[in-house]
């Protein structure tokens, strides 16, 4: 079980948090993030997260074999899709692996503008800020890189 409090993630073997022996804490360092998602894939663990940057920045992806130590692995979902409702970095993930595969559930605000430094840009259009829609990829491997291809299955 992984617990996020302020900027950092614990483990604990038991689902009781609160006995100072029944938890470690987990380093991840690469960037402020929330939302951990944590799943075994092709014999490694796995966690996404999604960062707190302002900028247009994806998930991040990083892998353990032991569920203590993790490091980096990669960032997805940061470059944009062709598909009308998937042109925004995708957000608050879920994996289900189903066999063997594993598929990554995500978010999008597909109306949002941003200005050359990825910076959000507000304007007033108040649909537009809180349009969302929910999107699913497949996650592959590249060699031990995590890699994921919006694009895949779209028609062009």
């Amino acid at each position: 079980m992984i617990l996020k409090q302020c900027l950092f993630l614990f483990l604990s073997a038991t689902p009781v948090f609160y006995t100072p022996d029944a938890i470690q804490k987990i380093n991840i360092d690469n960037r402020r993030h929330e939302s951990p998602i944590v799943f075994e894939w092709n014999n490694q663990c796995r966690m996404i997260t999604n960062p707190t940057d302002t900028q247009v920045t994806g998930l991040d992806v990083v892998s353990s074999d032991d569920a203590l130590h993790w490091e980096y692995n990669n960032t997805i979902l940061d470059k944009l899709c062709i598909l009308p409702d998937d042109t925004n970095q995708g957000q608050h993930p879920d994996v289900k692996v189903i066999d063997g595969r594993a598929y990554i559930f995500y978010f999008t605000h597909p109306g949002r503008v941003y200005d050359a430094d990825g910076e959000e840009m507000e304007d007033g259009n108040f649909y537009r800020y809180r349009r969302s829609s929910i999107q699913i990829a497949e996650l592959e491997l590249e060699g031990s890189k995590v890699v994921c291809n919006r694009d895949r299955y779209a028609v062009k």
